[in-house]
């Protein structure tokens, strides 16, 4: 019968080892696709100053319309959702909370017009 404790077995299961260790296949592959995550995360911050900006003008515009004619525009409406869908989509993937690139490289978020 071992006089060892739970947690010291644990211990020296996972005690890390001072050798450097080759990395296998699978390592490899996942150190490659962040290179390429990294890069598309550079042109996705790009395209996200753009889309902020599309946005800013959509909100002064969208406002701009509802003080002149006294009601909402649909199109502005439908433009705005699918915009802050892409907005929110991209941001999941940039903060690795999503494995799914968004769209161009995956299908467009998938949203709903406001009520």
């Amino acid at each position: 019968m071992s006089t060892r404790t739970v947690d010291e077995s644990v211990e020296a299961t996972w005690a890390p080892t001072k050798r450097r260790r080759r990395l296998t296949l699978p390592a490899q592959h996942y150190r490659k696709r962040l290179l390429w995550r990294a890069l598309f995360m550079v042109a996705a911050l790009i395209v996200y100053s753009v889309a902020e900006v599309l946005a800013k003008l959509t909100l002064v515009v969208h406002w701009l319309f509802a003080l002149t004619m006294g009601r909402p525009s649909l199109r502005l409406l439908s433009a705005g959702d699918r915009l802050s869908g892409f907005i929110y989509q991209l941001w999941r993937f940039l903060l690795f909370c999503d494995e799914a690139p968004p769209w161009p490289l995956d299908r467009w978020a998938h949203s709903e017009v406001c009520d």
